[in-house]
């Protein structure tokens, strides 16, 4: 129970900063989530009703980020080590949102992959620097702007870790 509270803490602090800093980067932000559009549900799914509807709301996005009449998928991560696969996406059923991109933050970086990458076969590993945030040409993210963000969550990440 605790180590589940723990890493629930986690992601929603990850979720916090990723959606900051998609503001700051003059995205419109909305949380999408299971836990914002049908809060209700959570504990009947949480206490393991496993079928094809569950399992599609356990993976909603956590947020829709919109800007220049585009929108796009977000689902955030936390992954102290740093590496983020396919298998940690399709872990049960294959994947609902196709277009989604993944934001992984970790104490090093904050890096960005899309489901299509994923199924391709390509992943977020300590030493693979091309799947960067700064990087993708979707987001146009400035360096600094993602390395006052990166700052603060090592501040926040650190404390609990």
């Amino acid at each position: 129970m605790e180590k589940d509270l723990h890493k629930m803490i986690k992601g929603r602090i990850a979720e916090t900063i990723v959606e900051e800093l998609f503001r700051e980067m003059g995205f419109r932000v909305f949380r999408y989530g299971m836990e914002n559009t049908i809060p209700g549900i959570i504990p009947q799914i949480e206490n393991g009703q496993q079928n094809a509807v569950s399992m599609r709301i356990r993976q909603s996005p956590d947020l829709v980020v919109y800007k220049e009449k585009k929108a796009y998928f977000i689902e955030v991560k936390y992954r102290s080590c740093e590496k983020f696969c396919l298998k940690d996406v399709e872990k049960d059923c294959e994947y609902s949102y196709p277009n989604a991109f993944f934001v992984v933050i970790s104490k090093k970086h904050i890096k960005c992959i899309s489901y299509k990458e994923l199924k391709s076969g390509e992943s977020i590993s300590p030493d693979n620097l091309h799947f960067l945030l700064g990087k993708r040409p979707e987001f146009l993210a400035e360096h600094q702007l993602i390395m006052k963000f990166l700052k603060e969550s090592r501040m926040m990440f650190e404390a609990i870790d």
